[in-house]
C-alpha cells in the first residue's frame, strides 16, 4: 500500500471525485500512476451514464476536452495544465482501439480488484489481456514498462483457462501467446505482425471495417486539411523589454507540455531579408554602405514633430515589410502550425508600430495589421524605461543571423515614447501586457496558464 502514496495528488483528486459521485469505474492501464510516473489516467466506466457524468466532473474541475468521440469512438480525452504540468484523463466506455471493440468489459468489472474503497483495478488476468491487446491493436510495439509490468504476472499462478477463453473470444489466442513469449524473452514485436493481426481482426468481423475505415478517413482528412491546427504565441515590445529571454524561457518550459501534442518550434521574427528581392536589395545596400531601415527609423527612434502627416515612402516601406513578413509566415510559420505544433516567436509583424514614430499617422499600417495572420496569443512585454535602458542584449535568438550588442537607445525617454506607441496598439489588436520586472519564472507560468488551451485544436 506504500505505492499508493506515490499517486500524483492531481490525479488522486480526480479519482476521488468519481468515487464521491458513486460512479462505477475501473482504473485499467493505470499501473504507472502507482509508481508516481506519468500524468495520464485511463478509466473505463460500466455504464454510458457514468461515462458522461465523468466528463462533466472533469469540465467542472478545469479540464478541457481535447479528443472527442468524433476522433475515436468509445473514448474521450480531457487535459489540464496545473503547476506548469499537463495532466490527461482518458475516459473509456468500451475496451476498444481504432474504433474497434476488442473485448467485453462485463467480465472486467466482475473480476476487478479493490486496492481500497476508491482505487479499483483489473485482475492480474485482465490486466495481462488488456496490455497485450493494446500492444497488438494500438501500440504495435512492446515498451519497457509493459515488460516490467507483465513479466511478473506471467510468472504468477494465474487462471490460464480464463485467459485462453477470453483470447479466443477476442480472436487472437495464438497472437497473444506469441506476445507472452516475446515478453518472457525480453524481445520486441514487429510492427508488420501487429498490423497483420489488426487486418485479420477486421476481416473476421466485417462490422469492424466501417468503424476502422471511418477513423482512417478522418485521420487522412485532418492531415491534408489546410486548417491551422497549432498554437502561435508571439512576443512584441521595445528592444530590451525581454522578448528573447522570455521566448527562450517559455520554449524550454513548454517543451514537456507541447511534446504531449505535436511538439514546438521557436522562431525569430525580427527583420531578416527572406525573399530573393529582399536579399538582393540587402546586398546592394550593403555595397553602398547604406541601411535603409535604420536611416528611416525616425533617426534612432526620435520623434520628429515636423514630419509630414503623409509620407509615401514610409507607407511603401510598410507595404514592403508586410509582403516580406507575410512570405515568412506562409513559408516558415504556417507549415509548423499545420502540423499542430506550438510556435513561439521572438517579435512579430506588429513590432513595426512601436519601432516607427510615423506608424500612428500611417494610413495603411493598421489595415495591414488586420490583414496579417493573427497569433493565438500576443504578449506585449514592458518594463520601466530606466530598467530597460540598463539591460544588456540577449544574443540567443532563433536565427542564423548574428546580432550585435547595440540596442540603439541613448536615454529612457526614447524607450518611453516607443512603449507608448505599443500601448496604443491595443485599440487595434488584442494582447496581454506582461511586466518583465517580475521574476521570469512567474511570468512564464502566467503565460502558460493563459495560453495552453490554444493547443486544444
Amino acid at each position: 500500500m506504500k505505492k499508493l502514496k506515490k499517486i500524483n495528488p492531481h490525479l488522486f483528486k480526480i479519482i476521488y471525485l468519481f468515487y464521491n459521485k458513486n460512479l462505477n469505474y475501473n482504473l485499467f492501464k493505470c499501473e504507472h500512476i502507482f509508481e508516481g510516473i506519468n500524468s495520464n489516467l485511463d478509466i473505463i466506466f460500466l455504464t454510458k451514464k457514468d461515462y458522461q457524468q465523468a466528463g462533466k466532473i472533469l469540465e467542472e474541475s478545469g479540464y478541457r476536452l481535447y479528443l472527442p468521440e468524433s476522433v475515436e469512438k468509445y473514448k474521450r480525452m480531457y487535459v489540464k495544465v496545473q503547476d506548469d504540468k499537463l495532466f490527461a484523463v482518458h475516459l473509456h466506455r468500451e475496451i476498444a482501439w481504432h474504433n474497434i471493440k476488442i473485448m467485453g468489459k462485463s467480465s472486467l468489472f466482475k473480476r476487478q480488484v479493490h486496492l481500497n474503497e476508491y482505487l479499483v483495478v483489473p485482475s492480474a488476468e485482465d490486466s495481462l489481456l488488456i496490455h497485450t491487446a493494446h500492444i497488438l491493436y494500438e501500440n504495435f510495439k512492446i515498451r519497457k514498462r509493459e515488460i516490467d509490468l507483465l513479466t511478473p504476472i506471467l510468472k504468477k499462478n494465474i487462471d490460464w483457462n480464463y485467459i485462453n477463453k477470453q483470447a479466443k473470444i477476442i480472436g487472437c489466442q495464438k497472437e497473444m501467446h506469441y506476445v507472452f513469449k516475446l515478453i518472457k524473452n525480453d524481445r520486441q514485436i514487429s510492427k508488420k505482425y501487429c498490423q497483420k493481426t489488426l487486418i485479420l481482426k477486421i476481416l473476421r468481423h466485417p462490422s469492424c471495417w466501417l468503424s476502422f475505415s471511418g477513423k482512417l478517413l478522418k485521420s487522412i482528412f485532418r492531415k491534408i486539411s489546410p486548417k491551422r491546427k497549432g498554437c502561435l504565441i508571439s512576443f512584441i515590445g521595445v528592444q530590451g523589454a525581454g522578448k528573447t529571454t522570455m521566448t527562450r524561457s517559455l520554449y524550454d518550459k513548454y517543451s514537456e507540455i507541447s511534446s504531449f501534442f505535436h511538439g514546438q518550434f521557436g522562431y525569430y521574427f525580427g527583420w531578416e531579408p527572406f525573399s530573393f528581392y529582399a536579399k538582393s536589395l540587402a546586398k546592394l545596400m550593403k555595397k553602398k554602405n547604406k541601411k535603409i531601415f535604420a536611416e528611416n527609423q525616425d533617426e534612432e527612434h526620435q520623434e520628429n514633430k515636423n514630419q509630414p502627416r503623409f509620407n509615401i515612402f514610409k507607407e511603401l516601406l510598410f507595404i514592403y515589410n508586410y509582403l516580406e513578413y507575410l512570405q515568412r509566415y506562409w513559408f516558415v510559420i504556417y507549415p509548423q502550425l499545420r502540423k499542430g505544433k506550438l510556435v513561439i516567436t521572438d517579435r512579430y509583424f506588429y513590432d513595426l508600430y512601436g519601432m516607427y514614430s510615423y506608424a500612428p499617422k500611417s494610413i495603411i499600417l493598421k489595415l495591414l495589421f488586420r490583414l496579417y495572420p493573427r497569433p493565438d496569443y500576443t504578449f506585449l512585454l514592458a518594463a520601466k524605461a530606466e530598467t530597460i535602458a540598463k539591460r544588456g542584449k540577449n544574443p540567443e535568438v532563433f536565427s542564423d543571423v548574428k546580432k550585435n550588442d547595440y540596442r540603439g537607445y541613448v536615454n529612457p525617454q526614447k524607450i518611453d515614447d516607443e512603449q507608448k506607441r505599443f500601448y496604443n496598439l491595443i485599440s487595434v489588436l488584442p494582447f496581454k501586457i506582461i511586466d518583465t520586472e517580475d521574476r521570469i519564472a512567474v511570468n512564464v507560468s502566467k503565460i502558460i496558464n493563459l495560453s495552453w488551451r490554444g493547443l486544444l485544436k
